[in-house]
């Protein structure tokens, strides 16, 4: 497909491009900013800031970040990578890891669109918290 016709996703040669879906991508950066407390308004930990984890899920799980310890505003580096079809919808859970049981943070979904793919940063942010990522085609 010529590069000058839409949609177009990276140019696999000068002048050439392959579509943006379906198509595998690269989380290189994840960062989360963790609401200032629980559900209940309580602190996450008695004594040390919060432990977050993130899920990506597109139906059933796609990507889940280690936790990150005693760190309110994390930003994860390990990369991941993700299958994603056209028209899909991420929903991303942010979580307070507990040896008990995971505490739910807060959750947000985002509607993968070509245009959006090509912007290469997802955000979203929903009651206090908010969540950033930086992705790329990897083929």
């Amino acid at each position: 497909v010529a590069c000058t016709e839409f949609p177009c996703e990276p140019c696999a040669a000068e002048g050439f491009c392959v579509r943006a879906f379906p198509g595998i991508y690269r989380f290189d950066e994840v960062r989360v900013t963790m609401p200032s407390g629980d559900l209940f308004g309580e602190d996450w930990d008695v004594d040390s800031p919060p432990d977050p984890i993130v899920q990506i899920n597109v139906g059933t799980l796609l990507a889940r970040t280690l936790e990150a310890t005693d760190d309110a505003a994390p930003i994860f580096t390990d990369p991941f990578d993700v299958n994603l079809g056209e028209d899909v919808t991420l929903r991303v859970l942010v979580s307070e890891a507990d040896p008990v049981g995971d505490d739910f943070a807060f959750d947000c979904t985002i509607r993968l669109t070509e245009a959006r793919i090509r912007q290469r940063e997802l955000s979203c942010a929903r009651d206090g918290g908010a969540f950033f990522a930086r992705l790329r085609p990897f083929r």
